[in-house]
């Protein structure tokens, strides 16, 4: 997708801070963020700078380190004169590690002439350079899957990788050969999170019925739910459908605790499912008014904290016993937007961050009380097979994710886009510092 002015760049990075794989929820506040951008975007079709300029502070003040945000601003700076201004708004987004297509965005004309102008370029010239620490796990000879997740058991040294378009689970056996170990007709709509429950021998799955997967029902629309599949026997034991049939749901991720109960995220209408070790129904565990778009979750090790990934916020931390929520607290040159899967490794988060550009993945060290990231680090990124990262999954210091899932392959009407230009899909391993 190409654009051609700031305000289409913002729309577009719209698609990807707020989550290109689900509907946006439409519950906000009547003067959130969200809302002064929509006045923005309207100033400047009506060429009111100044409207611009004030609306996207008032936004940035409520959303602060929003990168797209920041970017807008330069541009609104620019337009307003305001030279050195616009400089530090564009710099911090280079501090972040992130690139834009600024040379081509003409609001940033009057910055260009400047010394500070040419070492921010220079900036976003190394933020494009491929940053590569990860080798080829295996790929499956298959086009047209989008790919959403994968897991590793070490029992059988098997992977099994959940496909959004074909509505199956893959099997990626020991010696590398692939097969389903289960499809639409053991009753899965499209398959996003999978979860293994190592010592019960247990394969868990998020399933929503979604506009991307093929041979759809109707009837089916916003029906989101669990899957329970037996590891030895590769039978599906339970399938475990939200009650809810007022709303529409999409569980895009899970994780499990020691007891064996399981966590999962709504990305539609945003709140945290539980399904308690032997129970037989799905219940409502937590929401929050501040919820918009959650994605992966992690415990961690003494699993009275629950990290939980909101696309358009960062990290949410929930005390499970107080169930005191609060975000992340990161240094000013530090985005956690655009967060997927989250995962607790060493006192670190380790994330798939797909909704900033360049996608990469990226580890947010911790602070002791683990309420603050005291630093990010840029573990991948620009990697020549990145296509569109998912979830992925550790083994060890190795982690596996899926490298080109390939969204944009398939509409909201579940129509494909240019299959011609699929590839087969490809698990990268990186091993971890």
């Amino acid at each position: 997708m190409k654009t051609k002015s700031r305000p289409l760049i913002g729309l577009l990075a719209i698609a990807l801070l707020w989550c290109w794989r689900v509907p946006l929820n439409a519950q906000t506040a009547p003067q959130d963020g969200r809302y002064f951008e929509r006045q923005a975007v309207q100033a400047y079709r009506n060429k009111d700078f100044p409207a611009y300029l004030a609306n996207l502070q008032r936004a940035l003040a409520l959303r602060p380190n929003h990168p797209r945000l920041l970017y807008n601003l330069a541009g609104g700076y620019a337009l307003n004169g305001k030279t050195e201004e616009g400089l530090q708004s564009l710099a911090r987004v280079a501090a972040m590690g992130l690139a834009y297509p600024f040379e081509q965005d003409d609001d940033l004309a009057s910055l260009r002439e400047t010394e500070s102008y040419r070492r921010v370029s220079e900036q976003f010239a190394r933020n494009r350079a491929p940053l590569i620490r990860s080798e080829a796990a295996f790929t499956i000879p298959q086009k047209g899957l989008i790919g959403e997740s994968v897991v590793f058991d070490p029992k059988t040294r098997s992977f099994y990788v959940a496909s959004v378009r074909q509505r199956k689970i893959i099997k990626v056996g020991a010696t590398g050969r692939a097969e389903d170990f289960a499809t639409e007709k053991d009753g899965l709509w499209s398959v996003f999170g999978l979860k293994i429950d190592a010592r019960r021998r247990l394969l868990w799955a998020c399933t929503t019925a979604t506009p991307q997967m093929w041979h759809q029902n109707a009837a089916d629309k916003g029906l989101s739910g669990l899957l329970k599949f037996d590891l030895r026997t590769g039978r599906l034991l339970q399938k475990y459908v939200i009650a809810d049939r007022a709303n529409e749901h999409w569980l895009g991720d899970l994780t499990l605790t020691r007891n064996g109960d399981v966590y999962a995220t709504d990305s539609v209408k945003p709140a945290i499912y539980l399904l308690r070790a032997g129970g037989g129904q799905i219940e409502k565990f937590y929401t929050h008014d501040s919820f918009v778009n959650l994605q992966g979750l992690a415990f961690s090790p003494d699993e009275r904290r629950l990290f939980v990934a909101d696309y358009a916020q960062g990290v949410w931390a929930i005390d499970m016993q107080t169930k005191q929520t609060e975000l992340l607290a990161a240094p000013p040159d530090t985005t956690m937007l655009g967060l997927d899967g989250i995962y607790f490794y060493r006192n670190r988060l380790l994330a798939v961050q797909n909704g900033v550009n360049p996608q990469r993945v990226v580890e947010f060290e911790l602070s002791k009380d683990w309420r603050l990231v005291e630093r990010l680090n840029v573990l991948e990124a620009n990697h020549p097979a990145h296509d569109e990262l998912t979830l992925g999954a550790l083994n060890g210091n190795d982690f596996y994710y899926i490298a080109n899932a390939q969204w944009w392959s398939v509409n909201d009407d579940g129509q494909e886009i240019t299959p011609e230009k699929l590839q087969n899909l490809k698990i990268l391993r990186l091993r971890l510092p």
